[in-house]
Formats: structure tokens, C-alpha cells, sequence
């Protein structure tokens, strides 16, 4: 069986004909999403997400 990033993974036995079950997948993307700590993003992340995301100046305005 193969994971998602492509690395070969050894079976649990518990999905269809020994491949992964649903809940091993759901729980791989899971962890796979979290990447980064919280102080790896910018304090203001959250006010300027426009800005991070899409590159629009940033609003210093109140």
C-alpha cells in the first residue's frame, strides 16, 4: 500500500482488501495540513490576510 505522499506504508488490515480505510486517509490529510508551528505566521495574519494571500497592500488604517 502506498501513503499519500507516495512512500509504501504497511497495511492495517481494516479497509477493503488491505488498502487504507477512510479513516486512516481523513486522519493523514489531517496531519499533513498541519504545517508550521503558530509562531511560523505573522502576528497580523489574521487583520492583513488579504494581504498574505492575495498581495494587496496592507491597511493600516484603524
Amino acid at each position: 500500500m502506498v501513503s499519500m505522499d507516495g512512500t509504501p506504508r504497511e497495511s492495517s488490515g481494516r479497509g477493503e482488501e488491505g488498502g487504507a480505510s477512510l479513516l486512516d486517509l481523513i486522519e493523514e490529510l489531517h496531519t499533513s495540513a498541519l504545517v508550521g508551528e503558530p509562531d511560523d505566521r505573522p502576528a497580523d495574519l489574521a487583520e492583513h490576510y488579504k494581504h498574505y494571500l492575495y498581495g494587496h497592500p496592507k491597511d493600516d488604517a484603524p
